[in-house]
């Protein structure tokens, strides 16, 4: 009983975290695996109007279209900064989700190793003031 109160409350805790952080350390598939329903369920949880920031500093085992979804996330949730490192020696093309190029509320856009980006022809970014 104590053990469930417990996790209800530190359940309600992370939805209301302003900001996200997550560092992929991971060396084999699996490990990727568990490391990605983590980062699906705590992000899919968290429910600020407003997200500060989402760091993600990402192996060479995370596909781009994971990534593509969690910048699509953090974009819905209004992200002020985002932060982007792959840590990989990964061939291809990140596509970034077109809504990135176009954010009311993006400040800071931080992009490391991100391999080639698609960048479209039209980029409207009026608060941006750090990249």
């Amino acid at each position: 009983m104590a053990t469930s109160l417990l996790s209800k409350r530190w359940r309600s805790l992370w939805s209301l975290v302003p900001g996200l952080k997550y560092v992929d350390d991971t060396n084999r598939d699996a490990d990727y695996e568990r490391f990605m329903q983590f980062v699906d369920r705590s992000f899919l949880s968290n429910k600020v109007p407003v997200l500060e920031h989402l760091h993600l500093n990402l192996g060479h085992a995370c596909p781009f279209v994971d990534i593509g979804l969690w910048i699509k996330l953090a974009l819905s949730r209004h992200v002020r900064e985002l932060h982007i490192h792959i840590r990989s020696s990964k061939k291809g093309s990140l596509t970034l989700p077109s809504s990135l190029y176009t954010s009311e509320t993006l400040h800071s856009l931080t992009l490391i190793k991100c391999v080639s980006l698609d960048v479209p022809v039209h980029v409207r970014l009026p608060r941006l003031s750090k990249l």
